[in-house]
Parts: C-alpha cells; sequence; structure tokens
C-alpha cells in the first residue's frame, strides 16, 4: 500500500477515473483535477489584495512618473518601513510565484504586451492594479477561478462578496498535490493477495462529495466588478482646483530658477509633491488666506510638522499659499528634465499616438521657427502643463494647431531644442499626424494655445 501510495499523483488519479469510464458520472471531479494547478495559487488572494491595498495607498499622491523602471527592491529599500519589509517582501515573492505559473501557461488575458515580461522583470508600477498591469491581471485570474471551481463544485451558491470583504476563510485553501491525494488514498483500497496477485477498489464518488465538501462548499462567488483598480486622478483633481482660485499667483522668475537650478534629486521632488497635493486636498475643502506662508500652514494649521521637512529649498519655505499652482507646475518641470537626463521618457503615460517623431523635412521647417523664439522661461512650462494633461482637454493625436505661428510671434526668443524625447500633437502646415520632439520643452502661453479639428 505504501508504494502505492508513492505512485500517486493527480495526473495518474485522472487516468484511473478516465481508464474506468467515469468521467460522465464524475464531471466535477474531472474538472477539479483538471484544475488542480490553479487551484494551489486561490488561497494567496488575500496576500495578493493586502500588497494592492499598500500600493494603492502609498501611490494616491505620487506622481507616477517618479516611479517608472525603478525596481522592486529599490522601492522596498526606500519606501518600506522595518515592521512592514518581511510582509511586503513576503507578498511580493507570492506575486511573482503566481506570474511565473500564468507566464509559464501562457495565460490567454495576458496583454500582450505582458507576454514577454517574466517574474525577474517586474517593476514597482507593474504591482498596481491599473487597467492591463500585471497586478490586475494576476488579481482577475485569481477571482474568476475561484468563481469557476464554486459555479463547477457548488452551482447553487448564491452568496458574493466584494473584493473589500473578502477573508482568508472565503476563499479556496488546498494544495491538490496533498490534499486531494490524501482524501485519495482513504478511498482506495489496495490489497496484496498471498499469491501476490493484487486487486484495487476505488470510491471516487465519495472521493468527489469529500473534496468538495471539506474545500468549495460554503465559499462565495467574488464580483469581478469589485477588483481594485487604481486611477491617477491627480492631474483631474489639480485641474479643478486651480481652474477655481482666482488668488492664485505664479513665481516670480528668480524663484523658479532657482527650483529648476537646485532640485538634483528624484524622491526630493517627488516627496515635494507629495507634501504639495497632500495640502491641496485640505485647501479644495477650505482655502486658507492667500499670503499665508506654505509652510506655516502645513505645520500649524494641518498639523503635519513632519511634511514641512520636504520642503527644504529656501525658495519653497518662503513660498505663500498663493504660489501652490507654481510651485506645482515648476516642480513637475524639473522632475521631467531629470527624468530625461536619465535617459527616461517623462511623457511615458501619454498615449503612444503622441510619440511619432517628425521627419528631416518637418524638422528643417519648424527650426526656423523656434529659432526666432527669446526668452526660455517665458516658454517652458504652460507646454509642459499641456502636455502632462493632454488626455484632459479630449486633444487627439490627428488633430492639428493652426495657431502655432501666431503664439511664435507672440514670444521672440531663441530655443535650442533637439527632437528627441519629448513629444507634441500638432504640425505646421501640414494635415497628417505629426508630433514635435523637444527635449527641455517649451512654455505655451494658454490664451495663445488653440487646437482645431481637421
Amino acid at each position: 500500500m505504501w508504494k502505492f501510495e508513492q505512485r500517486m499523483t493527480i495526473q495518474l488519479l485522472s487516468r484511473l477515473i478516465e481508464q474506468r469510464d467515469e468521467r460522465k458520472n464524475l464531471s466535477v471531479l474531472t474538472e477539479l483535477l483538471k484544475n488542480s494547478v490553479h487551484i494551489r495559487h486561490i488561497k494567496h488572494l488575500p496576500q495578493v489584495l493586502n500588497l494592492q491595498h499598500k500600493m494603492m495607498h502609498h501611490f494616491r499622491n505620487v506622481d507616477l512618473q517618479c516611479y517608472e523602471d525603478v525596481p522592486i527592491g529599490a522601492f522596498i529599500k526606500e519606501n518600506i518601513r522595518d515592521e512592514g519589509d518581511h510582509v511586503f517582501n513576503e507578498n511580493v515573492e507570492t506575486l511573482k510565484t503566481i506570474w511565473a505559473h500564468l507566464t509559464a501557461i501562457q495565460y490567454v488575458k495576458i496583454p500582450i504586451e505582458l507576454k514577454d515580461k517574466t517574474e525577474e522583470d517586474l517593476m514597482i508600477l507593474d504591482l498596481l492594479p491599473r487597467k492591463g498591469s500585471v497586478m490586475y491581471t494576476l488579481t482577475d485570474y485569481l477571482v474568476r477561478m475561484q468563481n469557476d471551481c464554486i459555479n463547477c463544485a457548488n452551482p447553487g451558491e448564491n452568496r458574493r462578496v466584494s473584493t473589500s470583504e473578502i477573508k482568508p476563510s472565503h476563499v479556496i485553501d488546498c494544495t491538490p498535490e496533498q490534499d486531494f491525494l490524501t482524501i485519495a488514498m482513504s478511498n482506495i483500497d489496495h490489497v496484496v493477495c498471498e499469491d501476490g496477485t493484487e486487486s484495487t477498489n476505488y470510491n471516487f464518488k465519495s472521493l468527489e462529495r469529500q473534496i468538495v465538501d471539506r474545500f468549495f462548499t460554503e465559499k462565495p462567488i467574488i464580483n469581478v466588478n469589485t477588483i481594485p483598480l487604481f486611477e491617477d486622478k491627480t492631474r483631474t483633481t489639480l485641474r479643478a482646483f486651480f481652474s477655481m482660485k482666482e488668488q492664485l499667483e505664479p513665481l516670480n522668475t528668480n524663484d523658479q530658477n532657482c527650483i529648476l537650478n537646485d532640485f538634483r534629486f528624484l524622491n526630493e521632488i517627488s516627496a515635494a509633491l507629495s507634501t504639495l497635493r497632500i495640502a491641496i486636498g485640505f485647501m479644495q475643502l477650505s482655502f486658507p488666506p492667500a499670503e499665508e506662508y506654505l509652510v506655516h500652514y502645513l505645520s500649524k494649521e494641518l498639523k503635519l510638522e513632519d511634511r514641512t521637512h520636504t520642503l527644504s529649498l529656501p525658495v519653497l519655505r518662503t513660498s505663500r499659499v498663493k504660489h501652490i499652482q507654481s510651485l506645482w507646475e515648476v516642480l513637475s518641470l524639473r522632475q521631467s528634465s531629470l527624468l530625461i537626463e536619465m535617459n527616461q521618457n517623462p511623457f511615458f503615460m501619454i498615449e503612444k499616438g503622441f510619440h511619432e517623431s517628425f521627419s528631416e523635412e518637418q524638422k528643417k521647417e519648424i527650426t526656423p521657427k523656434l529659432a526666432n523664439l527669446t526668452k526660455l522661461d517665458l516658454f517652458v512650462t504652460e507646454l509642459h502643463y499641456v502636455i502632462m494633461n493632454i488626455h484632459l482637454n479630449g486633444v487627439k493625436h490627428d488633430w492639428r494647431c493652426v495657431l502655432f505661428d501666431l503664439f511664435i510671434l507672440q514670444h521672440t526668443c531663441i530655443i535650442h531644442c533637439s527632437f528627441t524625447t519629448m513629444h507634441f500633437p500638432f504640425s505646421i502646415s501640414v494635415s497628417k499626424r505629426r508630433v514635435m520632439a523637444l527635449r527641455k520643452g517649451v512654455r505655451l502661453t494658454r490664451e495663445y494655445w488653440r487646437v482645431w479639428r481637421l
């Protein structure tokens, strides 16, 4: 009997059912055995959801472009406190294991752009549950697999829960290679007679009932539509906030230049932007006096003394509430320029249709127009703002800007451009889709910005 147990596997059990032509009578057991390679991962759903929650909490007030291509290990080292390090690491390793399984079986719902991404290639933003992300695909897989198993084993189950209500007791928790086979052996009588002949009796129906009762009964269906989905609403919220506040004023040129020249590290900029975002959230509820110092507002009114250290630059500590939009835009601009210096694309989240480069002929056409521009500081921040918010304005990549010459004439300044990284959707005297690549960006006054459909 011991030798028989050692030979028993999920594959052998399935073959025995097939040999005895029991598949029709044991449809539930047959289906569960077929899905055994998937079932063992379902128990990790609470861990995956816990990881999602922590990721969404961390990135709710953070500009995602700071974290493009940031390795998971580097993120953990800089952002996860010691007491949470072990749990976070454990959950990440669990996710990697499941992702390796999905890529190995070539899971059909993996987005085409992720098919070649291995568990070792995963970056921190892959763990954010955005549509089409690794995290979202993986969570969707676990939820649907649980639902498929419950519908198979217990088709009368009508209890439903959302992902936010899930507890460990709600999910299917078993390892078929161990649990199914243990029950199987208790339902198999293997006898060796005195003459050396062997006989085996199988009680497959009892096996099926026991597996269903032990692991699948009283497990709820999970509502797929409640899978967490992270949406970066930072820019939408900011745009609405800035458009309603008439008290806001720009920083003077010297202060803007200080920010552009003195901030040298992405993590410092990200921390400062996160602090500003928190302040803006409170200002939406009750706008403070425009002349109040921003640091005073944070420390005295919001009781966020621990956040003021992120505004350590002198120009930030002397800025007032009325400068918060200007601070946000200049810091965002500096962030983008640092990313470009690091050979990263600050516009990676913008639709790919806007990333088409000029032809050599078009470069020659636009260069003389740009060569007549002066005062770069008058031309940078607004264009950057427009590009970063282009999807909010409903702009399509096959539109053209018909007033480009007009605002070029309004700003007689010189700008040196290299047509490499930054792409923007307008064309000069052409109707086809073309985008302009500018390394440092160009400031564009809103009153002259007009986009018309072809």
